[in-house]
Parts: C-alpha cells; structure tokens; sequence
C-alpha cells in the first residue's frame, strides 16, 4: 500500500473511499481511513470526522453507533452521500451525546423508527439532504426519541413511512428547533382527511385537519375562495367544525399549516356543494294495494330514476309521471334530482292477496276426540280468531 502508518486516535480523522484505507491512522487526506464506522470509533471525543465526496455504503458505513461527541463533517453535501441501500440505517445517537452532522446526503437507508437516523442525544445538522428514506413506523427521515435536534437548512425529498404513521422527522419526548428547513414529496407536517375532492349534498362539509409532525405545526389557516375561515394558534389540531350555510356552487378551500420556523405548506381542495333535494309521497313500508308514487324537487330540474335496485344516472329513466309500484312485488325505487344530488331510496312490499286457512280435520260429526290443526297460506302478523258454536274465542 505505502505510506501506512499505525492508527491512532485523533482530533481529525479523514475519511474516503476511493483512496483510503482503515490501516491508516486518519490524520490527513494522504492517511485517510476508508469507512466511516472505523473513523467514528478512531476519532476522540469532541473530534471531526471529515469525509471525502463519495459513496458510503455496506456494513462499514451503516449502522453505525455513536456513543461519544463528535462532529461528522461532509466535504459537499451534494457530493457526499451514505446511503442505506435500502436494507440498512445510517447513525444511531445514544443519550447524552452530542453530534454535528454538516454537508451530508443520507439516503435510501430504512429501519422500524428513523429510516436514517435514530436520535437520543443532542444532534445538530447544517446543510443536510435527507433522500428516499423509510420508516416502518415513525419518522421517515429521522426519529427522535428523548434528546434534542437542531436543524438549520435540511432539506426532506421523499422520505416515507411504510405502516402509514406520520411523521418524515418524528418527535416522541424530545425537542425539535427547526431553522428553514425545506419537505419535498415527504409525509407532510399536516393532512386534509375532509373534505377531500367531490360533491357535498344537503350536509355539513367537514374539515378535519391532522398534523403529521404534531410538534412542528403552529398554526393552521383555512381560507375558502381566499377568505379566511379559520385560524387556530395551536400545535396539536384535530376536528374542526365543518362549514355550514354554503349556497350552490364550487369552493376551493386551502388549509396553510406552518411550522415553528414559518414555514408554510399548502393544500387545497375542490368542494362542489348542491342542495337540491329530492322526495316522495309515498315511503318506504308494507301495503296491501298498487301505490303511485309522486317525485318532487326543491329546484326545477330533472329527476332520474330506477326501480331495479340499482343507482341512478342521466342515462337512467326521467321522471315525468308517478310511478306505479305493482300488486305483489317487492320494488326499491332509486332517485336523483339533477345529476349531482344525493341518491334517495324508497322499498316498497305491496302484498294484495288475502291469507287463507285450512283445517286438517274437515266438518263433520265424529264419535271420538279430534285434534284440529290450522295451516295458514303466510306467516300471520295479527291475531288469528276462531268461533266455537258461534262464540269467539
């Protein structure tokens, strides 16, 4: 190899992969050591890791514990780039540990809690890019549990939770002071579970607002066509009142969400409200004669209909006369008014056929006891009342 000298710890290590190698004591570009997980357990506490652009990955490079201070330094952070390979995490922080990460790009890396980076110390990070990272559970990016981070100019792309928890940077216990950070295609710090886009017929459209990093959100602004609806200073926002009182029409409704830093996300919907209703004469139930029932609505307009169960559409029957509901059938009428309003549903059972009974025994004059049984031509619902010499009982 030439030029190896013993490794010995020191308050710089250098690192790269292109030209290094862990038999190197580290102390310059010219003895730079070859993987991170070597320099990290070289360096003294309070010592830099500095590191070569270049790819990082595999065993030596991953998974990595950092159980003393230390500041791990990136030569550009566009350049330098650890990645995961989709199978590994990056840097493991224990209690009480301080850690600077400057100028790095963590990538691809996955674990249960932070895909890259799992936190219970105090870490810092200036100038990082967090790419492609995955968390079973929480914190695609990173997961902090009871320490403390500081982030100053990160940017978040694409980093996800495969169990659908929210969180791209989590926060259990700990603190999170986030300085200008930038989330790109992540899990964002909130989402609109309603309204989501479509029609909202003769009912309260809901708004219901959940934060996915509950301690970044400060605020939350909803505006509907640009006016402002609400505003709530608070971090931990759940269901909101949903809006009443809307007239016929399409409403884009924004929710702004920003963060201890002011920074602000912005989601917005379409809303197409209709209140046009429809109804009938006649309701649902059981009746011993044919019905005609009469459609109505609240607007003038057309009403579509169906008798066979399925869901009406412009393309089904207009409604132009009553319905006639036949002698003896069970028939679901399915209406709409317009091409936007809610489905109605009326079942109708017209039963006009009288019941009979029948007796196993017939009339006559017998000299021996006899038991009579009735068999009767449906279920009864009402009392069935008999005569015995005229008399009933």
């Amino acid at each position: 190899m030439g030029n190896v000298a013993a490794a010995t710890p020191g308050d710089i290590i250098y690192v790269n992969s292109s030209g290094g190698n862990d038999s190197n004591n580290g102390s310059s570009w010219l003895y730079a050591k070859h993987s991170i997980s070597n320099a990290t357990r070289t360096v003294i506490i309070n010592g830099i890791v500095n590191i070569a652009n270049g790819q990082y990955t595999g065993a030596s490079n991953t998974e990595i514990t950092i159980n003393k201070n230390m500041t791990i330094q990136g030569q550009i952070e566009t350049g330098t780039i650890i990645g995961g390979t989709g199978t590994n995490w990056i840097f493991d922080i224990q209690p009480g540990i301080n850690v600077v990460i400057n100028d790095l790009t963590l990538t691809n890396a996955t674990n249960s809690y932070g895909g890259a980076i799992h936190n219970q110390g105090t870490l810092t990070l200036n100038n990082d890019t967090f790419n492609n990272n995955t968390a079973t559970y929480y914190g695609g990016a990173i997961y902090n549990g009871i320490g403390t981070i500081i982030e100053t100019n990160d940017t978040f792309n694409n980093n996800t939770n495969t169990s659908g928890s929210e969180g791209v940077v989590w926060n259990t216990n700990g603190t999170i002071i986030e300085i200008k950070d930038t989330f790109n295609n992540d899990i964002p710090n909130r989402e609109i579970t309603s309204p989501l886009n479509g029609i909202y017929v003769n009912e309260v459209v809901p708004i219901n607002v959940r934060p996915t990093d509950f301690y970044y959100v400060t605020k939350v602004v909803f505006t509907i066509n640009g006016n402002n609806y609400i505003n709530i200073d608070e971090q931990m926002v759940g269901v909101i009142t949903g809006i009443t009182g809307l007239s016929d029409g399409i409403y884009n409704i924004t929710v702004a969400v920003y963060d201890t830093a002011n920074n602000c996300q912005i989601q917005t919907v379409s809303v197409n409200v209709n209140n046009t209703q429809a109804s009938a004469n006649t309701t649902s139930g059981l009746y011993n004669s044919t019905q005609l029932v009469t459609l109505t609505m609240s607007e003038t307009g057309t009403i579509y209909y169906t008798t066979d169960g399925t869901d009406p559409t412009i393309s089904s029957n207009v409604y132009t006369e009553p319905i006639n509901i036949p002698a003896n059938t069970i028939t679901t009428l399915k209406y709409l008014a317009g091409n936007t309003s809610k489905i109605y549903t009326q079942t109708y059972t017209i039963d006009t056929i009288p019941p009979t009974a029948s007796a196993n025994v017939k009339g006559g004059v017998y000299n021996t006891n006899k038991v009579v049984t009735l068999t009767m031509s449906e279920p009864l619902k009402y009392l069935l009342h008999l005569k015995w010499n005229n008399t009933k009982q």
